[in-house]
């Protein structure tokens, strides 16, 4: 079987915001990613996306 491997945990509204707070306050990408208990791709993901959405 191929195809897409399945993705992690959903993000929630709460899990945006506190990205953003992180995001402003200058944190590193990968203490993020500690933090929130993801990947550094899947923060770097989630900030394309976010980026994206406000720019609509």
């Amino acid at each position: 079987m191929s195809g897409p491997r399945p993705a992690g945990r959903p993000w929630t509204l709460t899990d945006d915001d506190q990205l953003r707070k992180l995001l402003v306050s200058g944190m590193a990408v990968t203490l993020i990613a500690l933090k929130m208990k993801r990947s550094i791709g899947a923060i770097y993901s989630r900030k394309s996306f976010l980026k994206k959405a406000r720019e609509k």
